[in-house]
């Protein structure tokens, strides 16, 4: 799918909590690989989030667009007032036999409550990542009546018979 979108130059945005081991699996690296998409780090805890949730975000948005959605670690502390064991340098643990670079000790722990609450996007995040895309739309929607009204001149200039003197 994310081919597929690609191929017809749609923006691709698919996030992750950075324990998911989805982005480690073979497919997804190939899927990563073939739509050019980066990689973006953020903390949820940064754009209210009641916890520091560092998300993975694998993308097609263009730089200027993803500066607007990074949140730090830093920033997300500073808000929560708080300290995790996640840190930027070594977003994964590794697993005792090396093989998938995964540990079981990273998974996230608590009641069920405290984990359906953290699924919850904060309003700031969201506002921000409609405003990311409708930014995109925009200029893309600009750039083609640019590019259109640039075809019309041409088959104008094309259809109508030079000037002879």
């Amino acid at each position: 799918m994310m081919w597929l979108a690609y191929s017809r130059k749609v923006f691709i945005s698919l996030e992750q909590p950075l324990n998911s081991i989805l982005f480690l699996e073979a497919g997804m690296q190939l899927a990563i690989r073939m739509t050019d998409s980066s990689r973006l780090l953020f903390w949820m805890g940064g754009w209210g989030a009641d916890s520091p949730k560092p998300i993975e975000l694998y993308t097609t948005f263009p730089a200027s667009a993803k500066k607007c959605l990074v949140k730090s670690k830093k920033e997300s502390d500073q808000r929560l007032g708080t300290r995790k064991q996640f840190t930027d340098d070594q977003p994964r643990a590794t697993s005792s036999d090396g093989s998938t670079g995964w540990s079981s000790s990273a998974w996230v722990v608590g009641n069920k409550a405290e984990i359906k609450e953290s699924e919850i996007y904060p309003d700031s995040f969201t506002d921000a990542f409609s405003a990311t895309i409708v930014s995109l739309l925009s200029k893309t929607a600009q750039e083609n009546t640019r590019l259109t009204e640039v075809m019309r001149v041409g088959e104008r200039n094309l259809l109508e018979p030079p000037d002879v003197d």
